[in-house]
């Protein structure tokens, strides 16, 4: 049996409950099954709960109610109630992030902010500064590693942090509208740089976005609204099709129990 890399069960998450206002639903029992190695895209408009589901997916936000599941070597983890350090450190070793105002380190240079990650996973500073040269190297940034982030386009420092989400191999990488502030042109090298170096190590991505060109170069796309899956385009035992809404978001008790 192929397991899945990440499991959510009944997610609800509500915002500004206070007296006499009527709260925000960002998530309405949402359950989700992402199966290893897939590329998947959440669209939906604003307000439906996507950067909320991605945040609750990765440990950074953890639902009002709902399970969480990270399939590792050793089993099932239980995102949802981790401690605080023991989520930080999931992110840190299994998980990569690229956002789409990037959240690099000014005061470092290029190969600095991608070597970061490792040096917090304990790797000595001559051995970080080589595997991410080597990065900045595969991403077409050869060059640019003593500069600072104020010294390159948008589209290289997206770069940047494509590796810096890359460098440490991490199971999933999850993306929030990684190409929301690049033109066309540069939005489209970016996706490409982005699905092919994650697809080449076999990882997951979970990528936000409201552009349909980038979903599109997504195995799986899922359409929220209203913090509930309205549409999935994840066929019943995998690849590409048109299912019904939800008909693959229900999670097995019995995959998470094994």
């Amino acid at each position: 049996m192929t397991y899945p890399i990440l499991q959510a069960l009944n997610l609800t998450q509500h915002y500004g409950s206070t007296t006499g206002t009527r709260p925000t639903v960002a998530l309405d029992g949402l359950s989700i099954t992402i199966p290893r190695g897939q590329s998947l895209a959440v669209m939906g408009p604003s307000g439906s709960g996507k950067t909320t589901l991605l945040h609750a997916l990765a440990g950074i936000e953890i639902p009002q109610s709902g399970e969480i599941y990270f399939h590792n070597a050793n089993g099932p983890d239980p995102v949802h109630v981790m401690r605080p350090e023991a989520r930080a450190d999931l992110r840190l070793r299994h998980f990569g992030f690229v956002f789409q105002a990037g959240l690099m380190l000014d005061e470092l240079t290029v190969v600095e902010n991608v070597a970061l990650p490792l040096m917090l996973c304990g790797v000595d500073r001559g051995s970080a500064h080589q595997s991410a040269s080597a990065w900045l190297e595969r991403l077409g940034l050869e060059g640019l590693e003593e500069r600072r982030l104020g010294e390159i386009s948008g589209g290289q420092a997206q770069r940047v942090a494509i590796a810096r989400a890359q460098v440490c191999g991490p199971e999933v990488i999850f993306a929030d509208e990684p190409t929301g502030a690049l033109d066309s042109v540069t939005s489209a090298e970016v996706l490409t740089a982005l699905l092919e170096s994650t697809r080449e190590r076999g990882a997951t991505l979970v990528l936000v976005t409201h552009d349909h060109t980038v979903a599109e170069q997504c195995e799986r796309t899922v359409h929220l609204r209203d913090g509930k899956i309205v549409g999935d385009t994840h066929a019943v035992g995998g690849g590409h099709g048109s299912a019904t809404a939800g008909s693959s978001t229900h999670v097995h008790a019995e995959t998470v129990r094994s």
